[in-house]
C-alpha cells in the first residue's frame, strides 16, 4: 500500500499465494503468521488441500469432450498415445501426431511435398532458407506451392515486380492495371495514342501492352506511317490458298485471280504496282510445268494510300524454250577435256620432279653422313719365293753388238 492514500479505519486487501511443499494424510489446521508493515503481526489459519473432490469421482475414458481420444479428468484431457491438444491451453485431445495420410501429396506420395511438417494432420510449411531467396515460402495444403518459381519480366524482376504483381504457387497474380504471363504488360494506352490523333494506333492498329501492333502495311511508332509494298506479301498470302483452288474459303475482301495474261518477263499491269511473292504451293501452269512464285499487285486508282485494293497475277503459260545451239555446246565440251587434259599432264610432271628431288636429298643424307673403315683380310699371307728378271737393268744394243763381234 506504499504511495496510496491509505490512513486509519480504511480497508487493505492483500494478495498472497501459499504453496504447500508437502501434504499430509489427513489435512490439518495450520497457523501462518504474516507482518504487516506499520501494523503487526496477522494470524491466518490454512487447511492444505492436496486432493481436488473430482478425482474421486469415476473418469470418463475416451469422453467425446476428448474428441474420443483421451479421458477426461477434472475437466481436462489425458490424451491417448499420438494424440495432444491442437492449441496449447484447451484440452481437447485433437491433434493426431502419428496420421500423416492427409499431409501426403496424392501425386509425388511426399508429405508436404518435403517443404514442411505434418502438424496435427496438417501441413505447415516452411521458408527458404538461406542464399538469396529472402521472402521465399512454400504454401498450399501440401506445401507444393510456393512464391518464387514464377515467370520473370523483361526488367528481371519476377512477375514484374511488388508494385505489378505477385508469385502465388507458380503464377502471377497481376495487380490491377497489368495483365500478361510475367504482369509486365501494361493496360494504360495512353502510350499508344499520339496529339492529334482521334483512334489508338491511327486507328490502323491495336494498342498492346502499351505498344501499338499495325495492320498490314502500316509502321510506326503509332502506325502513322505506311509502306504499301512492305506487306503485300503478307495481305496477298491470307487470300491466296482460296483464290488459287486450293481448299479453303475466301476471307472477306479477297481478292480472285485476276484473269488478264502476265509472263516472267512482264508480270505487271498498266495502272498497277506489285511485288513477285513466294507461293505456298507449287502453281501448275497452262503447258504442264510449274512455278513457286505469283504476283500481288496494288491498284493505283482505288482507294487511299495503305488502303487500296489489290490484285493476285498468276503467269498462265510455260516459257518457250529457247532453240539449243549444239555447237556452242560441242566446242565447250572439248574445250573442258583439253583443259582437263593438260592439267593432268601437268601435275604428273609436278609429281615426279617433287620424287626426284626427294631421292636426291635423301642421296646426298647418305654421303654426307655413312661410315668407311680398312679392314684386312685374315687369309691373306706375304709372298714365299722372289724371282728377278735377268735381264733387268741391262743394255740391250750394247749386248746385239758384243755378239756381232763374235762372229
Amino acid at each position: 500500500v506504499e504511495g496510496t492514500n491509505f490512513s486509519i479505519g480504511k480497508t487493505a486487501e492483500f494478495f498472497i499465494t501459499i504453496s504447500a511443499l508437502n501434504c499430509t494424510a489427513v489435512p490439518q489446521l495450520t497457523p501462518v503468521v504474516f507482518y504487516v508493515l506499520g501494523y503487526g503481526n496477522v494470524t491466518v489459519d490454512i487447511t492444505p488441500l492436496c486432493q481436488c473432490p473430482c478425482e474421486n469421482d469415476t473418469s470418463d475414458v475416451n469422453s467425446e469432450y476428448c474428441s474420443g481420444q483421451g479421458t477426461s479428468r477434472c475437466g481436462t484431457c489425458v490424451c491417448n498415445e499420438g494424440f495432444k491438444d491442437k492449441v496449447e491451453g484447451v484440452s481437447r485431445c485433437d491433434c493426431n501426431t502419428l496420421d500423416v495420410e492427409p499431409c501426403t501429396h496424392p501425386t509425388s506420395g511426399s508429405v508436404c511435398s518435403g517443404h514442411g511438417d505434418c502438424v496435427c494432420q496438417e501441413c505447415k510449411c516452411g521458408a527458404v532458407e538461406g542464399g538469396s531467396m529472402e521472402g521465399a515460402v512454400y504454401s498450399g495444403q501440401y506445401c507444393e506451392c510456393d512464391n518464387f518459381n514464377c515467370s520473370v519480366s523483361d526488367t528481371g524482376a519476377r512477375c514484374g515486380g511488388a508494385a505489378q504483381g505477385s508469385c502465388v504457387c507458380g503464377q502471377c497474380q497481376c495487380k490491377t492495371g497489368f495483365t500478361g504471363q510475367s504482369c509486365d504488360c501494361p493496360l494504360d494506352t495512353h502510350m499508344c495514342g499520339t496529339n492529334d490523333a482521334v483512334e489508338l494506333c491511327s486507328g490502323a492498329g491495336s494498342c498492346v501492352c502499351g505498344e501499338c501492333v499495325c495492320q498490314p502495311g502500316y509502321g510506326g511508332d503509332h502506325c502513322q506511317t505506311c509502306s504499301e509494298l512492305a506487306s503485300l506479301c503478307d495481305r496477298a498470302a491470307v487470300c491466296f490458298n482460296c483464290t488459287n483452288g486450293t481448299e479453303g474459303s475466301c476471307q472477306p475482301g479477297c481478292p480472285g485471280v485476276d484473269p488478264t495474261y502476265v509472263t516472267q518477263s512482264t508480270p505487271m499491269i498498266s495502272g498497277m504496282k506489285g511485288v513477285q511473292c513466294p507461293s505456298p504451293v507449287p502453281i501448275v501452269l497452262d503447258g504442264g510445268c510449274t512455278s513457286d512464285v505469283y504476283y500481288a499487285a496494288l491498284n493505283l486508282s482505288s482507294g487511299k494510300r495503305c488502303q487500296r485494293s489489290f490484285h493476285q497475277f498468276v503467269v498462265k503459260a510455260c516459257p518457250t524454250p529457247e532453240s539449243i545451239d549444239y555447237v556452242a555446246i560441242s566446242a565447250g565440251l572439248g574445250t573442258a577435256i583439253v583443259v582437263i587434259a593438260v592439267s593432268v599432264i601437268i601435275g604428273i610432271k609436278i609429281y615426279i620432279i617433287r620424287a626426284e628431288r626427294i631421292e636426291f636429298k635423301l642421296f646426298r643424307e647418305e654421303v654426307l653422313h655413312g661410315t668407311h673403315c680398312t679392314v684386312v683380310n685374315p687369309l691373306f699371307k706375304e709372298p714365299q719365293m722372289v724371282f728377278s728378271n735377268p735381264v733387268y737393268g741391262r743394255d740391250i744394243d750394247m749386248d746385239k753388238r758384243n755378239n756381232n763381234k763374235d762372229e
